[in-house]
């Protein structure tokens, strides 16, 4: 769970249970809560995109190689394919795979 949407559950439930409370139940501080609070809207990075669109494209590379391709060789292959020159490393490609819910399943 990001810490947006436990942020999110916080702002709902706040009229329901203290604040304090529900932070120490999530194990958020409150005074972290009260920063996003002051924030306003969750701001979307240019990272968190170009996270969005690797994950998209590897996802694309590890369906059409039959589910079968770990890290090391996804990385291999979104090297191949990749024509916008993107740096593509195992480690980069081992952590957008664990943020993909429905791979190695």
């Amino acid at each position: 769970m990001t810490r947006e949407a436990i942020y999110g559950f916080i702002a709902a439930e706040k009229t329901t249970y203290p604040v304090r409370l529900l932070c120490r139940v999530l194990q958020v501080s409150a005074s972290a809560f009260y920063d996003w609070i002051g924030r306003g809207s969750p701001a979307v990075f240019d990272t968190d995109l170009d996270d969005a669109h690797a994950a998209n494209k590897l996802h694309d590379a590890w369906s059409q190689h039959r589910r079968t391709y770990g890290a090391r060789r996804l990385t291999a292959e979104i090297r191949d394919r990749d024509q916008h020159g993107r740096t593509w490393n195992r480690k980069k490609v081992a952590r957008l795979t664990r943020l993909e819910p429905c791979m190695y399943w």
